[in-house]
């Protein structure tokens, strides 16, 4: 059995056009070939995530590198490999040597399998998110974040996010984020209350025993007054 794969030969036929770089003899490793088929795999499946797989896909071939063969030329030829399943099926119903380009498989990739349909249902989740009833804070921000990243085109600006998480809360969280920033949440800028929130994430424990702290302090003190008040 031959340890590496020819393009040449596998695009005959096949949606990619066959490649071929005068001088060179380009041929795609085996072990390449097995890396993707054990570690990257997308099967076409309703509940998978297309933007994350070509993530995936980029991050393990991106330092792939042969001789006087631009990395687009490698990255499109070891694609069809990520491909399983109902995918692999679908490449290869597409038509004999459309693709030419690294950008062409990812526009017809996206195209069946997050269509703008489904940018649009992602992107109204992400406008109408709210807070569940159980869930903490910390845990909403995680979520809300989530949902962005499955969007990456939601093309939501900054300064709209932070808004609509914030307005997604309760008003006891909201009370306690004014609480943090002495009550200027609203006056810091996107950037500023994006890096609040995320700090608070991750050291919620400690911001939660902070909070309490003062609020416990504020109870006690205007107790006292009362208390005081109410003996002259």
């Amino acid at each position: 059995m031959e340890d590496f794969y020819r393009p040449s030969l596998i695009g005959r036929g096949g949606p990619i056009v066959p490649t071929t770089v005068p001088g060179t003899d380009f041929v795609l490793k085996n072990h390449l070939v097995q890396l993707l088929r054990h570690n990257c795999q997308f099967h076409g499946f309703k509940d998978e995530d297309a933007n994350k797989h070509l993530d995936k896909y980029l991050s393990i071939t991106q330092f792939i590198k042969q001789n006087r063969i631009s990395q687009d030329i490698i990255i499109l030829n070891l694609f069809p490999f990520s491909l399983t399943y109902e995918a692999e099926s679908w490449f290869y119903t597409l038509k004999t040597h459309s693709i030419h380009t690294w950008e062409e498989m990812v526009s017809k990739f996206l195209s069946k399998y997050f269509p703008y349909s489904r940018t649009l249902q992602l992107r109204q989740e992400i406008l109408n998110f709210r807070q569940l009833p159980t869930e903490l804070v910390f845990e909403a921000w995680e979520r809300f974040k989530s949902c962005l990243r499955k969007c990456p085109n939601h093309r939501i600006l900054l300064l709209n996010q932070i808004l609509t998480f914030y307005n997604g809360i309760t008003m006891i969280d909201q009370e306690r984020i004014m609480m943090a920033v002495g009550g200027n949440f609203m006056r810091k800028t996107p950037q500023e209350a994006y890096d609040l929130i995320e700090n608070m994430t991750q050291h919620h424990f400690q911001w939660v025993a902070e909070v309490y702290y003062n609020t416990t302090t504020d109870m006690s003190a205007n107790y006292s007054k009362s208390t005081f008040a109410s003996r002259e």
